[in-house]
């Protein structure tokens, strides 16, 4: 069962109000193969984990010396339950994330393309609010996990930084790591387009 009312407390908790992406209409660029030299690229030595309450993961994707994107878990107990968000935060308004109608961050597989969304949908849009990641419910008897980025495979979170009018678009490394029952979200590496306006594929290097 989903509940939906915990993912808006959620957003409420970490004080951001949703709103869609940028309504400009998208510019015609011709295609162009992607330079490797205009990738900012931050590749951990030892990839960043979130398992622990408390714990905040922060990202320089564009390595300005400000922080774009933090990783938190949350923990809600109630007497019947115990539910765990896993989630991105956009950490300032010109942070942008590709979510779902349903406030979960929608995962991108490796080579997608990421760019202007037109039109944005329940499905896919883009979203300075929270993204949620992975969500588990631990009952007495029994435990469920949804979210795009469930399960072991290496996905994709789609950014994007508006600098001067223009956006930057990026991803992040994401895999979902689950050992008994401890869930860690692991992060290998990001990558941000130095050119704005333009796609990126998920995952280049």
């Amino acid at each position: 069962m989903i509940f939906i009312d915990r993912k808006f407390l959620l957003i409420l908790l970490a004080g951001y109000s949703i709103f869609s992406g940028s309504c400009k209409k998208a510019k015609h660029i011709e295609p162009e193969p992607i330079v490797e030299s205009n990738v900012i690229f931050n590749e951990f030595t030892e990839p960043l984990v979130l398992s622990q309450p408390g714990t905040k993961l922060l990202l320089d994707l564009d390595k300005d010396g400000t922080n774009d994107l933090a990783f938190r878990l949350t923990v809600l107990p109630e007497n019947l339950m115990t539910t765990y968000f896993y989630f991105a935060e956009p950490l300032n308004g010109s942070v942008q994330l590709v979510s779902t109608g349903l406030l979960d961050a929608y995962a991108f597989s490796s080579n997608a393309e990421i760019y202007d969304i037109i039109p944005a949908t329940d499905s896919k849009r883009w979203s300075g609010s929270n993204g949620i990641l992975l969500e588990k419910y631990v009952y007495q008897s029994d435990m469920q996990r949804i979210g795009m980025f469930n399960g072991s495979r290496k996905l994709y979170l789609g950014v994007r930084i508006k600098k001067a009018q223009n956006f930057h678009y990026g991803w992040v490394e994401i895999k979902h790591d689950e050992r008994l029952d401890i869930d860690r979200i692991v992060i290998a590496g990001t990558g941000l387009y130095k050119l704005s306006d333009r796609a990126i594929k998920a995952g280049m290097h």
